[in-house]
């Protein structure tokens, strides 16, 4: 189920345009499935231990997105925690990554090139400190699968960060 404004926009979104193109039934079926698959999603990671977790949306400046945000969902909804949850705007300081130490750090470059997010994840990968660096569970994931949510695409990078946070066991299923 989705919580939240998420949820709320979506369905306002999905209403409206199946409203202008006369397809409503069809827009009330794209929604029931993006649910669906959230469903899916959220019940997977429901019962899986909690981890903590950075997702970097900016590099210069360092950027991420607290509670309130589609991004901050993809996180609970994966049954992580948030370090930046609480923040009041999304600037962020790598001091402040090191301090909360997540044990999971995703980086979306937001315009740049791969292989600005790439250098980034090289950076963090130095931190010999952090637990996301002594697990390699640093990843680069490309901005237009996490930063362009509709109802499908949202369910889709879902289910793609949920895997990132709690990756499968040999013969498990994402």
């Amino acid at each position: 189920v989705f919580r939240g404004n998420i949820g709320a926009e979506f369905d306002a979104m999905m209403d409206e345009l199946g409203r202008l193109l006369g397809r409503e039934d069809q827009a009330r079926a794209v929604i029931a499935e993006a649910k669906a698959a959230v469903d899916t999603v959220v019940s997977r990671t429901r019962r899986l231990p909690p981890r903590k977790v950075f997702i970097q949306i900016g590099m210069n400046p360092l950027h991420t997105s607290p509670e309130g945000t589609f991004i901050h969902e993809y996180i609970t909804f994966s049954g992580g925690i948030n370090v930046a949850a609480h923040e009041k705007s999304g600037n962020y300081s790598r001091e402040k990554v090191l301090e909360t130490n997540p044990d999971v750090i995703l980086i979306s470059g937001m315009g740049t090139d791969t292989a600005g997010a790439e250098q980034e994840k090289r950076t963090w990968l130095n931190y010999s400190s952090l637990n996301a660096a002594r697990t390699g569970e640093v990843h680069v994931i490309d901005s237009e699968i996490l930063c362009s949510p509709t109802p499908v695409s949202f369910a889709d990078a879902l289910a793609y960060v949920a895997a990132l946070i709690h990756p499968p066991h040999p013969g498990e299923l994402p």
